[in-house]
């Protein structure tokens, strides 16, 4: 066995193999998010930018709602002035740590807070990790499990996309690529066969960000992140950014119109994100999606 663990409680989990860091989960309370970063493929390329100076509330791997009955959970309190009608998470008890072997898994809980300190959702998160394959991959899958209130549905929203605002549509689970990764020379594609710049807000079963990335001799490196067919709206529409310094994907649930919760109801979504080295093609990628597709929910919570 290569992997192995450094988990210090109330801050991060630290997943090693063969002795270098291949990611660190942080959930410090302090910290307006929980996030992966930094995250590596097998042979150690760095794919994640963690709070760059351009929007400074982007966590490498992560996941964030934008607006939740109208209070921006995206943002606060690091945006300052910029917020509007702030909320905020905040994680509920002690993480749960499951680590066997070469594999692992951590649940959060949730609790989102308007500004006014009414409670808008609850949440329950977790996060598997299945062990490094042969391949040069190894995936992180989510669930996402958000409640409303018994008192009152709970309305998912984001900024809308029109002339004010074309940059909108985006929240839920997020990457944010390299800066390396962000230079020239992309070999994105997703699920549609659509490459590049034309995956932007169309609909796609997966979505794979790739490109050279940093680490001496040149290679490629990638992160697909794969939409359940369970979930709702899938396939899902996708936010996708790449240019100079700047890359980004998400599949947005609400891109298109919000999404209600029921009072007392509660949506379940997954994710899975597969990290890599080399490219991935597509037949590879639609093979990944339907053998994943088909397993029960692996991660614990």
């Amino acid at each position: 066995m290569n992997i192995t663990w450094n988990y210090r409680p109330g801050a991060c989990l630290d997943c090693h193999d063969h002795g270098g860091l291949l990611w660190r989960y942080q959930f410090t309370p302090e910290m307006p998010k929980a996030f992966f970063h930094p995250v590596h493929t097998p042979s150690g390329r760095l794919v994640t930018c963690s709070q760059p100076w351009d929007h400074h509330w982007h966590y490498g791997l992560w996941f964030s709602w934008k607006y939740l009955n109208g209070h921006n959970v995206w943002e606060l309190p690091e945006a300052g002035p910029r917020q509007e009608a702030g909320g905020r998470a905040f994680l509920v008890g002690k993480e749960e740590v499951n680590l066997y072997g070469g594999r692992g898994s951590v649940t959060l809980r949730l609790r989102y807070v308007s500004g006014t300190g009414s409670v808008l959702a609850t949440e329950v998160r977790g996060v598997a990790f299945g062990g490094v394959r042969e391949d040069g991959s190894y995936a992180l899958d989510w669930t996402i499990a958000i409640s409303a209130s018994r008192e009152a549905p709970l309305t998912l929203d984001v900024t809308p996309i029109n002339d004010k605002t074309p940059w909108g549509g985006y929240g839920g689970m997020s990457y944010r690529a390299e800066r390396s990764m962000a230079v020239s020379s992309w070999k994105s594609h997703d699920s549609e066969g659509r490459q590049h710049a034309a995956i932007e807000h169309q609909r796609a079963r997966w979505v794979d960000y790739a490109a050279p990335a940093d680490g001496g001799v040149p290679a490629v490196a990638g992160v697909a992140i794969l939409d359940h067919p369970g979930n709702p709206r899938h396939p899902s529409h996708w936010r996708y950014i790449a240019s100079p310094g700047f890359g980004y994907i998400n599949p947005s649930l609400a891109m298109r119109e919000p999404f209600t919760v029921a009072a007392g109801g509660t949506l379940t979504l997954r994710y899975r994100v597969l990290v890599h080295d080399g490219e991935r093609g597509r037949a590879v990628l639609d093979h990944e999606f339907e053998k994943w597709s088909q397993e029960s929910s692996s991660a614990v919570y």
